[in-house]
């Protein structure tokens, strides 16, 4: 695993663009990863934080790595997809 340093979490969390992802119209499912991606710096480092009890590093670690298999097995939203439209 790469290091992380406070620029790098700083740029992804700055790189989550709220008011953009409440105004497209993608399934909740892809809004969460977005969210995810952004977030996951915070969450690793916490993950590894000495000052957290073993248990809280241990489950935040577990939670990270099923959500990295889950956000692999979601297939990225297509831009010309409109719900519908065949109908």
């Amino acid at each position: 695993m790469s290091t992380i340093t406070f620029e790098t979490i700083e740029k992804s969390v700055r790189n989550i663009d709220i008011d953009a992802m409440s105004a497209v119209p993608e399934s909740r499912t892809q809004r969460l990863l977005v969210m995810y991606r952004g977030v996951r710096p915070i969450l690793a480092t916490l993950s590894v934080l000495p000052l957290l009890p073993p248990k809280f590093r241990e489950a935040l670690s577990l939670f990270l790595v099923t959500f990295d298999q889950f956000g692999q097995n979601v297939p990225e939203a297509e831009g010309g997809f409109k719900a519908g439209k065949d109908l």
